[in-house]
């Protein structure tokens, strides 16, 4: 047989024992040995047996899911019950559904009927419009796009919901996701920020929430800017997250009413005439942690403005901007509360003075506290107000104020403005070239002036500067190396002053109160450029001057001491009246004089000492129609009382009427000078 014959034959066998495999595997039996067919390429299983396998599997699928299925319903019949439902029954047609907390299940969830919707009978094909699921939300749902509008969201402990997560999530965003990049244009990132301003505002209309745009760190670029109520703008930290301005004038953000910002920088590099921020008048807004550079004027505040660990720096090559035309904040009205506030402004540019850091032009109430440090080339703080405006209270607690062009507090007011309070509480005031607080320029009215612990050192000109009309002055600080002296009266007009300071003496008469050893009488000393200053003590209105003892002490009272022999212990004033009582070592006498520079010094009464004395004069009024007494008292039993003429001077009293003679009748007992006894004969 030739080759091509042996080959059919070979595939003929083939064939036929491929035939026969075939057979076994499609009518092969489900189970058993029979269920395994044996091939060349290894066991293959017979269709009845795949086909069981695949049946086995479904039956065990379905137990399952109506195990996990009784489960859920027998969870949720629970939690319905929990809740006041009936237990459910399994939806069919024909059930009559007349109460809400009716429960019915249908493909592995409970529904209850939607009150609008009942009574109703149910129909065959369940009808989702009229029931509501009770069972809650499944996992699945709350992953899914709409998850987070299925979760409340209370803002406050009340727990009552105000809105959903997604919500309150979408008054929370990032910048970033709406465009913002460093890489961007300003117009660019203007645009982003406004974007994610709007999307806060669509979700917050009013504010009450209180939204947040969240800034990550870069440095950004951005022009105007226009935001909603009480949102806060929040950076990764100040010099982190940096916001450029580059409107050249005006002002890149206008403030609504409630913005926070924290955590960020602001420049203005651009801005060579207008502010960064402006602030409308009864707005409150706060910085807190925040960085300004490179600015013309950084915050113009005609509200309350807040401001905490905020520092500002300016420095020489600002061309143009840090002028006197500029300012780190400008109030035009409202209150500054300042704690924490660090500014640093370089020397001006063109021989200019430097801007100050804080211009008053007029407000409320302007308080810097907590460990502020304003070092300025010019004005630290600058109050300037004109026409009748009126500032309440200016409070300079604790700070640093260093000047060096400039000075540290200056006040510049018109006639018909005023000042109530201006307070330097402790802190430290150094100056080189100009005052330490200078009013030289008020012309107004200032209720009270306040200068209590504090260090004024190195002034190049005054410590203090007076002007203006002052009412109270409480001047008690320490006052060092100051060129021109440590305080200057000026043209001032001082209704009241307290002063306690080093320094003064040599420019105001003024009180001071020596601290003394104990054992030593307290002093109350009169000191100044005057060779000679008295002291006046005046009551208001009707008032007494009284000086008192204690209760336990029988010595207490008036004392007056003279310091020399003939300087006077009293100087009693009427008019162009005076009478003095004066004391040497031997008496003290009374003097009148009928002028008041003491030309005439008249001694009108004297009363000499005697350190032995234990008998003395004493004198008592009488009523009408009797006469006034004159006795001798103290503690001898007899007590003559002694009348002595000078020289040959004679004693004189009564009048001599002239009668006949006429008997005696009776004498009276006297003695002469010598001590003798006399008698005076009685006549008539």
């Amino acid at each position: 047989m030739s080759t091509s014959g042996s080959q059919l034959l070979a595939d003929v066998a083939q064939l036929h024992t491929d035939s026969e495999l075939l057979h076994a595997i499609v009518n092969g039996p489900a189970r058993g040995d029979g269920s395994l067919v044996t091939t060349g390429g290894g066991k293959v299983k017979t269709a009845a047996r795949a086909i069981a396998e695949v049946q086995d599997f479904a039956d065990s699928a379905i137990l399952g899911v109506k195990s996990t299925a009784a489960t859920s319903i027998s969870a949720i019949e629970a939690v319905a019950a929990g809740y006041g439902y009936q237990v459910p029954v399994p939806y069919s047609a024909g059930l009559s559904m007349t109460n809400a907390s009716q429960t019915v299940s249908y493909d592995g969830q409970v529904y209850a009927p939607i009150q609008s919707q009942l009574p109703f009978t149910t129909g065959s094909a369940f009808e989702p419009a009229k029931f509501r699921l009770i069972q809650g939300v499944s996992g699945a749902d709350l992953s899914g796009p709409n998850g987070a509008a299925m979760v409340g969201f209370s803002q406050s402990e009340s727990g009552e919901e105000v809105m959903s997560v997604r919500d309150r999530l979408r008054i929370q965003v990032f910048a970033s996701a709406f465009g913002l990049k460093s890489t961007n244009t300003a117009a660019q990132n203007s645009k982003a920020l406004q974007k994610a301003l709007d999307e806060i505002h669509s979700q917050d209309p009013t504010g009450g929430l209180g939204g947040e745009l969240l800034i990550e760190p870069g440095a950004f670029k951005f022009g105007e800017l226009f935001p909603y109520r009480a949102i806060s703008i929040r950076g990764t930290g100040r010099r982190v997250t940096t916001l450029d301005s580059v409107i050249a004038s005006g002002t890149s953000i206008v403030l609504a009413d409630a913005m926070e910002f924290e955590g960020l920088q602001f420049t203005g590099a651009a801005n060579s005439t207008g502010a960064i921020f402006t602030q409308a008048a009864g707005f409150d807004n706060a910085f807190r942690n925040c960085w300004f550079q490179d600015y013309y004027k950084a915050i113009v505040a005609n509200g309350t403005l807040r401001l905490h660990g905020v520092d500002a720096f300016n420095g020489a090559f600002n061309a143009g901007k840090i002028d006197s035309g500029g300012a780190v904040v400008e109030m035009l009205g409202g209150r500054l509360l300042a704690d924490n506030f660090r500014s640093n402004v370089s020397s001006g540019y063109g021989g200019k003075l430097p801007h100050p850091a804080i211009r008053v032009l007029g407000g409320q109430e302007i308080v810097v506290s907590g460990h502020s440090n304003i070092q300025n080339m010019g004005d630290a703080i600058d109050v300037n107000l004109s026409g009748a405006t009126s500032l309440i209270d200016i409070e300079i607690n604790g700070a640093i104020l260093a000047s060096n062009s400039g000075d540290a507090i200056n006040v510049t007011t018109s006639s018909g403005a005023s000042i109530r309070r201006l307070a330097v509480i402790g802190g430290n005031i150094d100056t080189n070239q100009g005052d330490g607080i200078d009013l030289s320029a008020h012309t107004g009215t200032m209720n009270t002036l306040q200068v209590v612990g504090t260090r004024i050192n190195g002034s190049g000109g005054w410590g203090t500067k007076l002007g203006g009309k002052i009412n109270n002055v409480d001047i008690r600080a320490s006052y060092d190396s100051n060129a021109a002296g440590s305080v200057s009266p000026g043209a001032a007009v001082i209704t009241n002053m307290i002063m306690n300071s080093n320094g003064l003496s040599d420019v105001f008469n003024m009180v001071k109160a020596n601290a003394v050893a104990a054992g030593t009488a307290a002093v109350l000393q009169a000191t100044g450029p005057d060779a000679d200053i008295p002291i006046q003590i005046k009551p208001k209105g009707k008032g007494k001057v009284q000086i008192k003892g204690t209760a336990t002490n029988a010595d207490g009272g008036l004392y007056i001491e003279s310091f020399a022999p003939g300087v006077e212990l009293v100087d009693l004033t009427t008019g162009s009246t005076r009478t003095r009582i004066l004391s040497d070592n031997q008496s003290f006498y009374v003097n009148w004089d009928g002028a008041a520079d003491y030309t005439y010094n008249v001694v009108s009464f004297r009363v000499r000492f005697n350190g032995n004395a234990v008998n003395y004069l004493s004198t008592q009024p009488a009523i009408a129609g009797q006469p006034v007494l004159v006795s001798a008292e103290g503690s001898d039993p007899n007590i003559s009382i002694r009348l002595v003429p000078k020289g040959t001077g004679k004693l004189r009293y009564g009048t001599v009427i002239s009668t006949a003679d006429v008997p005696t009748t009776g004498y009276l007992e006297i003695e002469d000078a010598g001590g003798t006894l006399r008698k005076l004969a009685v006549i008539g």
